[in-house]
């Protein structure tokens, strides 16, 4: 599944590892550990933990992210 979030993940933001997006808003940098392996897949954006992640369940966390940068 860690693959699977990986993929959505460069798919929906059109970058791959250490890459921005054009408008600047994501960064996105692929790590070994992030404290979470109880609950991977998981993410971090900022300060905030995403865990339990499935790929839907990371498209929707993204689009809610893009939401707010755009407010």
């Amino acid at each position: 599944m860690a693959k699977s979030c990986s993929t959505t993940a460069k798919k929906k933001l059109g970058v791959g590892h250490k890459g921005t997006t054009q408008d600047a808003c994501f960064s996105l940098e692929e790590v070994e550990c992030i404290g979470a392996c109880s609950w991977a897949p998981a993410v971090q954006v900022n300060y905030d933990f995403h865990e339990n992640l499935t790929a839907a369940k990371l498209d929707q966390v993204l689009d809610g992210y893009k939401k707010k940068g755009t407010q």
